[in-house]
């Protein structure tokens, strides 16, 4: 829509006059556009997160609709991924095996509990994901041909990711938050292993994910939610590509987790900003409203400008997915 293309460039450009974390949420979106870019150029032949793609006959992309790991772990692979958590408990370095330890200690409670025990513990690794704005992710091959890596970014842990408070009363929530991405990523697992199904078209978030999401999270007591499509019936309802942080109540992670708008709650504020700015934008005149914008955001507080920011790349990651 008009809007939204006016006030994104005109946020583009505000990224040299505004605060650290300000600059940092729009870069992560400006990142995002460079590697789909890429993506879509590299696509006739690469591996995803939870496929492979590859050429059809015709020369057009072609995906697979099973996991290349669905009922293939050899014995050796198996035992390798278990030597490298006993690495992990016994040798690795003080840091890395406190908060290993309890993740691999979490991972196991959790294989048992909502996974029927049916899981091969994976490489858990507290390193950068694949794509700047990801917190974890779930390969299907690791980074030295091991089968299935869940990568945790490690500053969420130590505090500096914008995302969270990096004071040390804030340490339990910030591992709170961790382990949720791990159940999220353990979902991936699941399904790269067990089901075999990848939902590629949904970049892992479809159907079957929400469905198993669901599942969990009757357990857990959360609200449900939709694929990552926003569409139809269900289009207000949170997408599972967020789960389950973003069914959980505001003070689950006791205060730790304040995303850029500064805002924990579901996003009202989010939405009150931004149909002010829709509504504001719509009405001016085509050549007026870069100008008119870039006055108004400007004068705009950090948290406020950052919340119709967070607004702004959400309408248009729903666009995307749509």
């Amino acid at each position: 829509m008009k809007s939204v293309k006016s006030v994104k460039s005109v946020i583009f450009y505000l990224q040299h006059y505004r605060t650290h974390y300000v600059l940092l949420a729009i870069s992560r979106k400006h990142t995002r556009g460079l590697v789909n870019e890429q993506d879509r150029k590299s696509r006739t032949s690469r591996t995803s997160r939870t496929g492979t793609y590859r050429s059809s006959p015709n020369g057009g992309p072609m995906t697979s609709t099973i996991s290349p790991l669905a009922g293939t772990l050899s014995i050796e692979q198996v035992n390798d991924r278990e030597r490298f958590v006993s690495f992990v408990l016994t040798d690795a370095e003080p840091w890395h095996r406190e908060h290993l330890g309890r993740l691999y200690a979490l991972w196991s409670t959790w294989n048992a509990t909502y996974f029927g025990g049916r899981l091969v513990p994976p490489y858990i690794l507290l390193s950068e994901p694949s794509n700047p704005r990801r917190w974890g992710d779930c390969g299907v091959v690791s980074g030295f041909g091991g089968r299935s890596q869940i990568r945790l970014r490690p500053s969420l842990l130590t505090g500096t990711h914008p995302d969270v408070r990096g004071s040390v009363d804030a340490a339990a929530g910030r591992f709170l938050l961790v382990a949720d991405i791990l159940l999220h990523e353990m979902v991936h697992q699941w399904h790269q292993e067990i089901t075999g199904v990848t939902e590629e078209s949904y970049h892992g978030h479809g159907p079957v994910f929400r469905d198993e999401c669901n599942r969990i999270g009757v357990l857990l007591g959360l609200a449900p939610v939709r694929d990552m499509k926003r569409r139809g019936p269900n289009a207000t309802m949170p997408s599972c590509a967020q789960w389950p942080h973003n069914v959980r109540p505001v003070d689950y992670y006791q205060g730790a987790y304040v995303p850029c708008s500064g805002d924990t709650s579901p996003g009202p504020s989010a939405r009150d900003y931004g149909t002010m700015f829709t509504a504001a934008s719509a009405a001016l005149p085509e050549g007026d409203a870069q100008d008119v914008l870039f006055d108004w955001l400007m004068a705009l507080p950090d948290d406020v400008f950052c919340t119709i920011a967070d607004h702004v790349f959400a309408v248009v990651d729903r666009d995307e997915a749509a």
